[in-house]
């Protein structure tokens, strides 16, 4: 087999992770693979070779929100699509973000690049209409849950369920050992109540989510013993406007963290408050019992609402089947009903039975190897071509 020259893109945190974990196992399998595309800090560490900074289009969420960064999102856009035709990589492996990512999967398409779509969009949520265009113009959708192969496959898609690569990120079920050196690491006492708050990655989450978390835990730190750690996404290091909302917060004991301390704060607290988001999965791999929490424009909200057929909102509770986490969404976030379920779920007795569900989600997400099976999918889709 030639080098081949695969192209990879991502445009959120969970994708940069993903792509990340992609990129090391292509280059293992395959070290003189040329992997260019755009990608955040992780990817860029793998290996990636930029056509693009990703963090210009990093952070955008909402069907609202997005039209502020559109300029600068069309005109990267465009530099790819670019690229893609004055250099063509022998795949494109688009890594979810959907609406951009189409573009790019459109264009591969009537170049005749072979395109394997990592981390299946979830048009099955909200716009199953969009299975079709996909049909069109992906070569082999890459699930990451086993029902959504069964959705592609019916959609004409050729389809593999190379299962969720976060238990290869997360790795096994933490052990009290794994909590007790966490705790030590952060400086948090064995027996010291432990509240994980993880308010999202993207600046627009920040604005709309953290005041009423910071809202919600004042007067439960004033009542009671309790230790709060917030962890702080890398690329939100120099937000000025979250350092503002932290310093009003009215909450001397309130620890920010870095990114890089994401799994030892999982690993040590018992309870969390979390964004909606893959970080769910990542929560729930660590059996940490939590509450999802989301708001969002309301227009976009009003937009969303009128698309999804779903009875659950978060990732933790689709995979489940049921809630297992408690989504506190919109006009139903607020303090007060935030206070009440951290509350609740700093209870030994609650906390215990969470778990158990939790470690139900795990068993579904199947076994270990996902970037590496992911991997072996994209380069079987390029070796007619480069042999």
């Amino acid at each position: 087999m030639t080098e081949p020259r695969i192209m990879i893109v991502a445009g959120e945190t969970s994708g940069d992770l993903h792509g990340a974990g992609l990129i090391r196992e292509l280059r293992r399998l395959s070290p003189g693979a040329r992997i260019t595309g755009m990608g955040g800090r992780r990817m860029l560490e793998a290996g990636l070779q930029p056509i693009h900074d990703g963090e210009g289009v990093f952070g955008t969420a909402g069907l609202v929100e997005v039209l502020s960064s559109l300029p600068r999102v069309l005109g990267t856009l465009k530099r790819l699509k670019n690229d893609m035709g004055q250099e063509p990589p022998d795949i494109f492996v688009p890594v979810d973000f959907p609406d951009f990512n189409f573009r790019l999967a459109r264009h591969a398409h009537r170049l005749g690049i072979p395109v394997a779509y990592f981390i299946s969009p979830q048009v099955w949520a909200w716009r199953r209409g969009r299975i079709r265009t996909l049909a069109r113009m992906v070569d082999r959708m890459l699930c990451i849950f086993p029902f959504e192969a069964e959705i592609f496959r019916e959609g004409g898609i050729e389809t593999t369920f190379v299962g969720h690569p976060l238990l290869d990120v997360v790795g096994p079920e933490p052990t009290t050992k794994q909590r007790n050196e966490a705790r030590k690491r952060l400086g948090v006492g064995p027996d010291e109540p432990l509240l994980a708050l993880l308010p999202g990655s993207r600046k627009n989450e920040i604005r709309r989510i953290l005041p009423t978390v910071l809202d919600a835990v004042r007067p439960l730190a004033a009542s009671r013993p309790l230790r709060l750690k917030l962890v702080r996404a890398a690329h939100l290091e120099s937000f000025a406007e979250m350092d503002r909302l932290l310093d009003g917060a009215g909450l001397p004991g309130l620890e920010v963290v870095p990114e890089r301390e994401l799994y030892p704060v999982m690993r040590a607290a018992d309870a969390a408050v979390v964004a909606s988001g893959t970080v769910t999965v990542e929560t729930a791999l660590h059996l940490l019992p939590m509450t999802v929490v989301y708001r969002v424009s309301p227009l976009t909200y009003l937009l969303g609402r009128s698309l999804v057929r779903l009875e659950h909102f978060a990732m933790v509770n689709l995979i489940a089947g049921r809630e297992v986490a408690r989504e506190l969404i919109q006009g139903d976030f607020t303090p007060a009903a935030l206070r009440k379920e951290v509350g609740r779920l700093l209870s030994p007795e609650i906390a215990g039975g969470v778990r158990e569900d939790l470690r139900d989600v795990r068993r579904r997400l199947g076994v270990p190897g996902a970037y590496r099976r992911t991997a072996e999918q994209v380069l079987d889709l390029i070796r007619p071509s480069t042999t």
